[in-house]
This record gives structure tokens, sequence and C-alpha cells, in this order.
């Protein structure tokens, strides 16, 4: 089975979403003891807000809280559409999704895997970077569909992320000039109507 298929048992769980606490945020390229005064003293003041370059790698220390967005829901959407019309697996090359709000899907759209809502596929054991296909998750569908809900905002460092805020948004409250029927239409899919 490939990693992008998600069993139906898995499918009815709710991803894990925890909420980021910045109390415990350690840093990832530290290989020193954590009692390392220096170590502390780096993460004390992360954890205060400050954004200080890492001793040890020269990175800016900086959690970035970032929204899901309605860019990133109508990739989404393109991607399930694109996906769903080429079968098993549904692998799409980023340069096949048309570009959104005059800018080419990118690092936006790789950020919706915070999320669970896509997975990218993996390189073989000696390649270097991202091979560029992503594959949607049944989530996604069900994200696309106003079943369920997920955090507004996802905590991101060095490409990890460390927790949600505890505020979550249906698709159709993503902002308040997006329109889920006209994503859906211009990417060939169709919301499913009510028949009650």
């Amino acid at each position: 089975m490939d990693c992008w298929l998600v069993t139906d048992e898995a499918d009815e769980a709710l991803p894990e979403y925890p909420l980021f606490d910045p109390s415990i945020f350690k840093l990832p390229c530290i290989i020193l003891d954590d009692d390392d005064p220096r170590v502390q003293e780096i993460e004390a003041a992360v954890r205060k807000g400050d954004h200080p370059d890492c001793p040890f790698c020269g990175q800016m220390i900086k959690i970035y809280k970032r929204r899901l967005n309605k860019a990133m829901v109508e990739a989404l959407a393109c991607l399930v559409a694109l996906g769903k019309s080429r079968g098993t697996p549904p692998w799409v090359h980023l340069t096949d999704l048309p570009k959104i709000q005059g800018r080419p899907c990118g690092g936006d759209f790789a950020k919706l895997r915070y999320w669970w809502f896509i997975v990218g596929k993996q390189q073989d054991e000696d390649a270097v970077g991202s091979t560029g296909f992503w594959a949607f998750l049944s989530w996604a569908e069900r994200f696309l569909r106003g079943e369920v809900a997920v955090p507004t905002h996802a905590f991101i460092y060095d490409d990890v992320c460390y927790g949600f805020t505890p505020e979550w948004v249906y698709v159709g409250d993503i902002d308040e000039d997006f329109s889920l029927v006209e994503v859906l239409a211009r990417w060939g899919d169709t919301p499913e109507e009510d028949n009650d």
C-alpha cells in the first residue's frame, strides 16, 4: 500500500491537531544537552517572542503562525479535482496546478500537509529535494464538502509544525468573499447537493 492511502478506519478518526504550547518549544538543530545554559537562554528568548539567530546553525529562530487561507483552499480543490481525474495513485505535480490569485502554487500549498490534507511523494533514498508530486488525502475531501472543521492557524518553525490555534473553521468560513461553489466549478467539481 502506498503511503498516501488512508485506511477507512483512519478516515473516520479526526486527525490530531495539538494546541501550540510555546513553553515546550525545543530547538530542532541543537545536539547539545538540554541543560546547556546556551540552549536554555535561546529557548527562553523564543518563548518570550524574541527572534534570535541560532548560534549553532545561524537560522533566525521564529515560530511562524500560518493561517489556512482561501488561496490554499482553492489550490486544494484544484488538486482534488485533478487527482480524481487521474485515478490511483492521484499524484499531481505542482506545475500542473494553475496559478491561484495570479501566483503559482508553492510554499503555501505545501503547508496544507500540516492540516493532513495532502502528502508529498517521497524521493528515492539517495535523491535530494522534493519530487514536486502531491496527492490529496480523504480528509481534504471531507473538509471541502464542509463535513469537518480544522484549526485556523498552524505554528511552524524550520518546516516542522509545533501545534495549532484553538480556533477552528469550516471551508465556507475561510474568508467572507470566498465561495466554495465558485472554486469547485472552476476546477471541474461540484459540491454535493442536499436532497432534503
